[in-house]
């Protein structure tokens, strides 16, 4: 195979990696159906909310106004789309977030293992006020949010797969030849082991890439002001209570976040270094 048909499809597999990737930059506004949209509308004073926070953390007018909202039935926040971009930028916030109080939690429809939870009982009561949400949390994960969107995360994140398949293509194409010929050994015996380290390697990169950016995220948020921090230290305290209920183990990071402990860890952090608080 000539060096002009490999480019060929090293271009075709990036064009497939970013369009991959790219989706919930191009497509917000279809990206955000692959979520489980809720029909709870925003309120006007959580919209209005989430723009008085984009304006405190240096937001541009266009770019708040760029800005969308909307309920999700998915446990965590999340965000989409550019700032810039004529399709705009999503923010999806999960339900709870609606939540002013147990009475809101005991009406939802949570289920634990298929089942619906008893809120009478002592684990309903205990995982009820684990996650009920406070005016301070909610605002930790918005300003999060926002720090991936003013940041630009996700874009440097659909980088990584087409820059690690040029070092693949790169290396195939010209260092494999010469080891080969170097060392008298076959394609295979070369190929395989290259492709199997390329794979960890891309894994890994994704991986740090990703926990770098949620803590960055995590800091900018706590660094609008000292609410927000001490919101994002109850979220992560709260959400750990959660994982130990459910029987789940949380000190150990997933392959997109940090894990709870971690993240409140580092917060506590910015509340000692930048707001002169101690911890006992």
């Amino acid at each position: 195979m000539d060096v002009k048909m490999n480019f060929r499809i090293y271009g075709l597999c990036s064009l497939a990696a970013v369009g991959l990737y790219g989706l919930p930059i191009v497509f917000p506004q279809h990206f955000k159906s692959f979520y489980r949209k809720t029909d709870s509308k925003v309120p006007p004073e959580l919209d209005t909310h989430v723009r008085k926070i984009a304006y405190l953390m240096g937001f541009l007018p266009n770019q708040v106004a760029n800005l969308n909202v909307f309920i999700t039935k998915e446990i965590n926040s999340m965000s989409f789309g550019h700032l810039s971009s004529p399709w705009g930028a999503y923010i999806g916030l999960p339900r709870q977030v609606l939540w002013t109080g147990i009475d809101d939690v005991m009406k939802s429809t949570l289920h634990k293992k298929g089942l619906p939870v008893d809120w009478e009982s002592d684990f309903g009561k205990r995982l009820a006020n684990c996650i009920t949400p406070s005016g301070s949390q909610t605002s930790f994960r918005i300003a999060h949010e926002l720090a991936h969107l003013q940041s630009n995360h996700l874009s440097y994140y659909l980088l990584i797969t087409p820059l690690h398949l040029l070092s693949l293509f790169i290396f195939l194409e010209f260092g494999s030849p010469y080891i080969q010929k170097r060392f008298k050994l076959t394609s295979g015996a070369v190929g395989i082991p290259v492709l199997l380290f390329w794979v960890l390697a891309l894994c890994y990169d994704l991986r740090r890439t990703r926990h770098k950016f949620e803590f960055d995220a995590d800091n900018t948020a706590a660094s609008v002001g000292r609410g927000f921090a001490e919101g994002g230290i109850e979220l992560f305290f709260r959400q750990r209570q959660v994982s130990l209920l459910l029987g789940n183990d949380d000190e150990h990071s997933t392959s997109t976040h940090p894990s709870c402990l971690d993240r409140q860890k580092r917060l506590q952090e910015v509340m000692i270094n930048k707001y002169q608080l101690t911890f006992d």
